[in-house]
């Protein structure tokens, strides 16, 4: 998926936190946080504005996960979530979260 392959090529792996906001015609408005713990693994969020959106980038999650791997980054256990901006934004306020990890 080309958000994947912009997602990446925006990471250059020198930062420990890393947020960008994409716009890909076929999603919308899809915001993306990268953190790489003390463990040097690697954490990603993305976080769609639409639900329809959301389910589209839950269907690539193996994708995007085999991107970051051959783009060669570490990826934590789980470390690719997923969630709808809305609960973002409440959970940025709350500092609670619940994000979305397909099965």
């Amino acid at each position: 998926m080309q958000v994947y392959t912009r997602m990446i090529e925006r990471f250059d792996g020198r930062a420990q936190r890393f947020e960008v906001r994409l716009d890909p015609a076929e999603l919308g408005r899809v915001d993306v946080r990268i953190e790489v713990g003390a463990d040097k693994k690697v954490h990603a969020v993305l976080a769609a504005h639409d639900s329809a959106a959301l389910t589209d980038l839950m269907r690539g999650q193996r994708a995007l996960e085999r991107a970051l791997t051959d783009a060669g980054f570490d990826l934590a256990d789980g470390g690719v979530k997923f969630q709808l901006a809305s609960e973002s934004n409440h959970n940025a306020q709350t500092g609670k979260g619940d994000t979305r990890s397909p099965s």
